[in-house]
């Protein structure tokens, strides 16, 4: 999703409004790198925690997403593609993540960007988290990513 956006008309009008705000604000405007301080103990976090609920029973996802304030439930498969899209290069040209670890990740990103997924009505219905098949492939893909990553 973050790619086909890349090019789209409308973020390039979002980049063209931010370039005052960040000039305002003393920050580069262009060629600026938003995770140059963010290192990768903090990005392996971050994909452990969004693996980890993705990897928990039905049940459990349930009982998270009924909370106040919770993100819709098509949000954290959608989170983990744009944190594996972004991440997993990283982690892998400074050998932070193993090459193993980085497949298995990459498996759950591509399993959720698959054409079968992306029209599966269940991604985006939390009433389905026990029964859909695509949410079990998806917790069985997370718990495999989560046991690479250690």
């Amino acid at each position: 999703a973050t790619a086909e956006l890349h090019g789209a008309p409308e973020w390039q009008r979002l980049r063209d409004l931010a370039r005052p705000a960040l000039d305002a604000l003393g920050l580069p405007s262009s060629g600026y790198d938003v995770l140059a301080g963010v290192r990768p103990p903090k990005m392996i976090q971050a994909l452990r925690e969004l693996l980890g609920w993705l990897a928990r029973p039905a049940p459990e996802q349930r009982s998270y997403l009924d909370q106040p304030f919770a993100p819709p439930v098509q949000d954290l498969p959608l989170t983990l593609d744009d944190c594996v899209t972004v991440f997993i290069p990283r982690l892998t040209s400074a050998g932070s993540v193993s090459p193993a670890a980085a497949t298995a990740v990459t498996a759950v990103r591509d399993f959720i960007r698959s054409p079968a997924v992306q029209a599966d009505p269940a991604l985006g219905d939390q009433a389905t988290l026990a029964t859909s098949e695509t949410w079990a492939t998806l917790r069985a893909l997370a718990r495999a990513a989560l046991d690479a990553l250690g």
